[in-house]
């Protein structure tokens, strides 16, 4: 896309999406109208595109999404704050093959509905298990072992690469609760 006044960006690359990471030193009020410019950035010009959008001009917050056949083809999130979506739940709804309308929900609320739906950053690639579901796995089971967390999740439990970030997790969880205590 053309991006004039960024500072900053990066593309990654995942499946089914690119990811554009970007950052700026004008402020968001600068922009004018945002509808129009994320719809010119995706070339969105049909009037009845399933378009959703969301915007608080006062908090600095836009987002948009758009939907062909019920899939995300294109989205984008703006803030002047560092509150923007879980990298990792924003690319598990590219996977979908349809959106539903909590996942809709969700995409303009920048965030899961429900408890426990962020899993968090990929710790354990062979069995996609996330930082956010270990931690809460050791938290409220109680577990105090690599083994343990493998017997409970899976997790660590075939190539064994993900063993080394599970025991400091181990141990990064239990600091936390000896310094609340």
């Amino acid at each position: 896309p053309a991006l004039t006044g960024i500072t900053y960006w990066t593309r990654i690359h995942g499946t089914q999406f690119v990811r554009y990471e970007l950052a700026g030193r004008n402020p968001l009020s600068e922009q004018g109208d945002r509808g129009a410019w994320a719809r010119a950035l995706f070339g969105v010009d049909d009037a009845h595109a399933d378009w959703l959008e969301y915007e608080d001009r006062t908090a600095g917050v836009y987002r948009a999404v758009h939907v062909v056949d019920d899939r995300i083809e294109n989205c984008v999130f703006l803030s002047a704050r560092p509150d923007l979506p879980a990298r990792e739940w924003l690319a598990s709804l590219f996977a979908k093959d349809k959106l539903d309308e909590a996942d809709r929900i969700a995409v303009l609320a920048g965030q899961p509905i429900g408890k426990g739906a962020d899993t968090g950053p990929t710790v354990c690639s062979c069995f996609g298990v996330g930082r956010n579901t270990i931690c809460t796995a050791i938290r409220e089971q109680g577990l105090k072992t690599a083994a343990q967390i493998t017997a409970c999740l899976k997790a660590g439990g075939n190539c064994g690469s993900c063993v080394p970030e599970l025991k400091k997790l181990l141990v990064d969880t239990e600091l936390a609760r000896l310094s609340a205590a």
